[in-house]
């Protein structure tokens, strides 16, 4: 596949056969990979487990259909930053599914640069806000949560530098697209070290351990499992479970499945398609 990807140019131009051969191959990897989705939610004896990788693939969404290259790296997401990690802390988790290539390659975080970025400053590239709003919207605070949009820039400004090599399809740091100096969000302050910056670590640290993360986090969790209208109780022990645990999510996990009110209402939830045939299936 790497080897038909690379030479998909000749001369500086598309070479069309080519192109047109790893786009028919990669379809055919993301069929094979989806069918063995399906096998293995039907065999695993953890159907939590299996219940728990589909909300966070879905939690930290990403598109095969947006381009080739997605084609080629959507069957590693799951497997790569999202099963490893469900387990863990949400920080891990958080991440691990920020930093992959499917992740940054979706939102198009290699086509912006920092305001004062090399690039941003004589390549005329303009500072891409889809990743930190994504960020901040979805995967983290959550809408209605108190976030601004300068936040959404902040963000945005602090997780410039990182890129994909569209070659070896493997994310890595560019400081010529990166912004330097001091950002805030939040209230927090995040210097750019100019060295491999790990300034986006801590921050996507930082919002793991964000008192509203650990509320929209697990308000869906409980939306997913229990019922569309979340028992406040139930949230409040797993938001608890969170602070205490500095999110380790079994401790989440355990907090909702412990809970009276977690099974004392059954009919609340309707299957989803997915899940509908691998009940049947099993």
């Amino acid at each position: 596949m790497s080897k038909s990807f690379r030479g998909a140019t000749k001369d500086g131009k598309p070479n069309e056969s080519i192109r047109k051969e790893t786009q028919k191959e990669a379809l055919q990897i993301y069929r094979q990979d989806a069918m063995a989705r399906l096998a293995q939610a039907i065999l695993s004896p953890f159907g939590f487990h299996e219940r728990l990788a589909s909300f966070w693939t879905d939690h930290f969404s990403t598109s095969a259909l947006k381009s080739l290259p997605m084609r080629m790296v959507v069957p590693l997401y799951e497997a790569e930053a999202i099963r490893p990690n469900l387990a863990g802390s949400f920080a891990n988790l958080l991440k691990a599914a920020m930093l992959h290539p499917a992740m940054l390659i979706y939102l198009d975080q290699s086509d912006g640069a920092g305001m004062d970025a090399p690039a941003g400053r004589s390549g005329g590239r303009a500072v891409n806000e889809s990743l930190g709003r994504e960020l901040l919207e979805l995967h983290t605070l959550g809408a209605g949560s108190g976030y601004t949009q300068e936040d959404v820039r902040a963000a945005a400004l602090i997780l410039t530098g990182l890129s994909v090599d569209r070659r070896a399809l493997e994310v890595v740091y560019r400081p010529r697209i990166s912004e330097g100096g001091s950002i805030s969000l939040l209230g927090e302050v995040y210097e750019d070290d100019e060295a491999g910056s790990q300034d986006h670590l801590r921050m996507l640290e930082d919002l793991a351990l964000n008192p509203m993360t650990a509320e929209h986090v697990c308000r869906k969790l409980v939306i997913h499992f229990v019922a569309d209208e979340p028992p406040a109780d139930v949230v409040a022990a797993m938001t608890a479970a969170w602070a205490e645990t500095e999110g380790d999510l079994k401790a989440v996990y355990r907090a909702m499945l412990d809970h009276p009110r977690a099974w004392s209402d059954p009919g609340q939830k309707i299957k989803r398609p997915f899940e509908f045939v691998v009940s049947g299936f099993r």
